[in-house]
């Protein structure tokens, strides 16, 4: 972090989507009233005060905590997380894709922009030393 402050809050990939949703804070008519009033309805910010202090402690074990200048988080792959900028932020982030998660992140790219991730596939098809990655995606894209 260059500047500013953040706060995180992190769950472990064992908590469920739902369990993290509770009393449907992200459907419904509280929802549907907010999107109706502002984009607030589906911000960070909303998520962490009006939802996570409704979590069930059987979600399991949060890290929450705020970040200073100077730190860096590292979230691990699969671990749900949510940031919130409490002042004025400049971050440098980064993700990576290495061979153990390259499939998975492939999956979730092609579901999410089928367009990114075909220009992914042919740009590591274009560089010999990831041709292979790019062949075992084929591969999965077929079964």
């Amino acid at each position: 972090l260059v500047s500013g402050h953040k706060r995180w809050v992190l769950f472990p990939p064992s908590a469920e989507g739902r369990q993290l949703m509770p009393g449907g804070c992200g459907s419904g008519e509280h929802l549907q009233a907010l999107e109706e009033l502002s984009d607030l309805g589906d911000s960070a910010s909303h998520w962490l005060h009006k939802c996570y202090p409704h979590i069930d402690a059987s979600v399991g074990e949060c890290i929450d905590f705020v970040q200073a200048p100077g730190e860096t988080v590292y979230v691990p792959s699969g671990w749900w997380h949510n940031v919130v900028n409490l002042d004025f932020t400049v971050a440098v982030t980064e993700n990576f894709v290495g061979e153990p998660n390259l499939r998975s992140s492939f999956a979730a790219m092609s579901a999410t922009d089928p367009e990114t991730a075909e220009r992914w596939r042919l740009g590591m098809q274009a560089r010999p030393e990831l041709r292979r990655f790019a062949e075992l995606m084929v591969d999965d894209e077929a079964q």
